[in-house]
């Protein structure tokens, strides 16, 4: 790098420092790219071993929970709502009720 490309690099480097410090802190946007993992708890069963050895793919397991049951929603392992299991079109769904 010679002595032009290591000065435009600095004033680069420093224009954005300055327009990053300038930017107030509620600013979401550089937020709203991030993904985040959501897990909603749609029940649970018991089955003994030999059974959990034998599942396959497209091996259905009936849980304890139903439409309208109410689910707990999950972002990043954390608990952030409640809601309430739901059926549209063949596909199940959650209607949040509470937000944590």
């Amino acid at each position: 790098m010679n002595a032009q490309q290591r000065l435009e690099l600095q004033r680069i480097t420093q224009k954005t420092l300055q327009q990053t410090q300038s930017e107030p802190a509620t600013d979401l946007d550089a937020l709203a790219q991030v993904p985040v993992q959501i897990v909603v708890g749609l029940g649970e069963t018991t089955l003994p071993i030999q059974d959990l050895l034998n599942l396959k793919k497209g091996t259905t397991l009936s849980l304890n929970k139903k439409v309208g049951d109410p689910v707990d929603i999950y972002a990043n392992n954390r608990l952030i709502g409640h809601g309430e299991l739901t059926l549209a079109d063949d596909h199940f769904g959650v209607i949040m009720t509470e937000v944590l």
